[in-house]
């Protein structure tokens, strides 16, 4: 019973998104609404693609930073390490994933994540490696 409210629940605030987003696109004019704009590749293009860019190609360099350093038990050379980025390549692990992690923010920070009992989470990370 608790279920079937709950999906009924569900139903009606996703009901009320889309009549909000129904209005908010009919307040527009034709050629602003989301589904009919086509400025989206171009921005994508000027600004996103090239930002994402040089941000994949900073973090293949601090991973493979982080590889080839002598003490890291998945120590690799570097070619070793740039076929964790071909199609095929080795797997990226969540222990892999967790220790480059803490790699970063300590290379970048010099000191250990502070008061997250060695939790990390996304705005963690992000305030010691941008």
């Amino acid at each position: 019973m608790s279920s079937a409210r709950g999906l009924k629940a569900q139903q009606r605030k996703s009901l009320e998104r889309k009549a909000k987003f129904q209005a908010s696109q009919a307040a527009k004019l034709p050629e602003e609404r989301l589904f009919n704009r086509q400025d989206f590749d171009d921005f994508v293009l000027k600004h996103v693609g090239l930002s994402w860019e040089r941000c994949l190609t900073q973090m293949r360099q601090w991973f493979t930073e982080f590889l080839t350093d002598d003490d890291n038990p998945f120590h690799k050379t570097a070619e070793e390490a740039a076929t964790y980025f071909t199609p095929g390549g080795p797997p990226f692990t969540v222990k892999l994933v967790r220790m480059f992690l803490e790699y970063l923010i300590e290379s970048r920070s010099g000191q250990a994540i502070p008061g997250s009992n060695g939790r990390l989470h996304h705005t963690t990370i992000h305030s010691y490696v941008e």
